[in-house]
Formats: structure tokens, sequence, C-alpha cells
């Protein structure tokens, strides 16, 4: 089927905006500008629900550390004992570099 309204006899001429590429990227900018400022908030909400307890506190809790535990071995027992929420993200701040500490904290 040859459509009969696109005759080749004829020059197609596109016309350009005055101003160029220049809102189209002006956009992609910006939607790229808030995808990040969206992801970077999600992230930061994300990390400081990781870190705030989800319950008030409770009753005390005896917790003995046993000589020769490792890091890894105290944390694992505070989460066993539900001491705390999140004990790989416990575990992310006691091991956490100053260049970074500004997340968690």
């Amino acid at each position: 089927v040859i459509d009969e309204s696109i005759r080749p006899d004829v020059r197609w001429v596109r016309h350009r905006s005055t101003l160029g590429p220049l809102p189209r990227w002006g956009l992609v900018l910006v939607v790229v500008l808030i995808g990040v400022l969206v992801g970077y908030r999600m992230f930061m909400d994300w990390v400081s629900d990781q870190m705030t307890p989800s319950d008030l506190p409770g009753v005390e809790v005896e917790f003995t550390i046993v000589e020769g535990w490792s890091t890894n071995d105290v944390v694992a027992s505070l989460g066993d004992v539900d001491v705390i929420d999140n004990p790989a993200m416990f575990r992310q701040w006691m091991r956490c570099p100053m260049g970074v500490r500004w997340l968690i904290d």
C-alpha cells in the first residue's frame, strides 16, 4: 500500500527552533536533577529509619560480653537479645570512617 499523501517530488524542510536544543536539554537536566534529589532524600530517609529505634525503650537487659568476642560477635548477640533493631546497620556504624559518619549521625 502506497500512501498517496506523501509525494516524492516535494522537498520537506525541517524548521528548527530559534533557541536550538537548549529547551530540550534544559528539561532533561531538570528531570535528572529532580530524580537525583528524590533519590538522595529517599536514601537518607532509609538510613535514618535504620538508625532510629522502632520501639520505645523497654525493660533493662543484662548483657555480658565474653572475652575474646569480636565486634561481629557482640553485634550479633545484641541483635539476638533485641537490644538493637538492625545488627547489620549497627555494625556499619561501628566501623564507619569519619568521612562517612555524617551520613549516619
